[in-house]
């Protein structure tokens, strides 16, 4: 199977339209920013940032006392994914998605994925792949 890079534009926005069902999901518990300027020369490897997104409602608590924010940016080459963390007692992460998507994003870019794990936050930093059209 090929894997597919995506228009990190266009991805952004169906990651916006799943954010926003999120946020009257969980009666505005969540609050997020996106970036808005975004070079048509930036790609992603299909489903990553979907899966990144998923990974936070998996993992974490998200209620009237736990405010989930998730700010996603771009820093340098990387789209960074930050959330807050408060994680659900009875989810024992095995870390295989999170495992999963960095070697093949090693794989198929000889990029790596940046992760930063703390006690209240959790970061993933995407490299940012560059096609001319």
């Amino acid at each position: 199977e090929v894997e597919k890079v995506i228009k990190l534009d266009n991805e952004i926005f169906e990651i916006h339209t799943k954010l926003d069902i999120y946020k009257a999901k969980f009666n505005n518990s969540l609050e997020f920013s996106i970036p808005i300027e975004i070079s048509k020369t930036d790609y992603i490897l299909t489903s990553v940032l979907q899966e990144i997104i998923d990974n936070i409602f998996k993992h974490n608590v998200i209620d009237a006392e736990n405010i989930m924010k998730v700010d996603i940016s771009i820093n340098d080459d990387f789209l960074v994914i930050t959330n807050s963390k408060v994680l659900k007692n009875k989810i024992d992460s095995t870390k295989m998605g999170l495992n999963n998507i960095s070697k093949r994003y090693e794989l198929l870019t000889n990029q790596k994925l940046i992760i930063n794990d703390s006690d209240i936050a959790f970061e993933v930093q995407i490299p940012i792949l560059k096609y001319e059209d």
